[in-house]
């Protein structure tokens, strides 16, 4: 996406996992912010919004993390969604979404040392269409990873 932002509350960020003998459970947010590397010390950790941008000089990426403990390991994922609520879009384009690789904070996450991130685990597509509505990306191996402990579960990078 080359800019918008990811309005931030419990009901705009989750991922909607299904285990096999449970429905949907959502799985809400624990941490979200954003980094903008043109302001390496800014921390945006107390921002209503996760902002992922890459227009002009702008270049921010956001991270999440989200709260495991509803998901039962010894039964798996089945599936695994995450939902992002698109508040405005000034120019359609891709969000990767890469599994962060160590720890952080949105309290202290500043451009100057963010943490490392893994290969894209998905690519969502926005769409002029897509301000003012929800967005799904299909997230199912990422969260049995989690769940299965092969990935550390330190969230979600989104970059344009």
């Amino acid at each position: 996406m080359r800019h918008g932002s990811v309005r931030r509350s419990i009901l705009a960020v989750a991922i909607w996992a299904c285990v096999p003998t449970a429905v949907a459970d959502t799985i809400h947010v624990t941490d979200d912010t954003y980094i903008d590397l043109t302001v390496p010390a800014g921390n945006y950790g107390a921002s209503g919004s996760v902002v992922v941008s890459n227009v002009g000089a702008s270049a921010r990426r956001g991270f999440v993390r989200f709260d495991l403990s509803l998901v039962p390991a010894e039964t798996g994922v089945s599936r695994a969604s995450l939902r992002l609520w698109v508040e405005s879009l000034s120019e359609p384009g891709d969000i990767e979404l890469h599994p962060v690789l160590g720890p952080w904070s949105e309290g202290s996450l500043t451009g100057n040392a963010p943490p490392s991130l893994g290969p894209a685990a998905a690519t969502l597509a926005v769409s002029a269409g897509d301000g003012g509505h929800w967005v799904t990306v299909d997230l199912t191996a990422t969260v049995q990873d989690w769940v299965d402990g092969v990935l550390p579960n330190h969230g979600l990078g989104l970059l344009p």
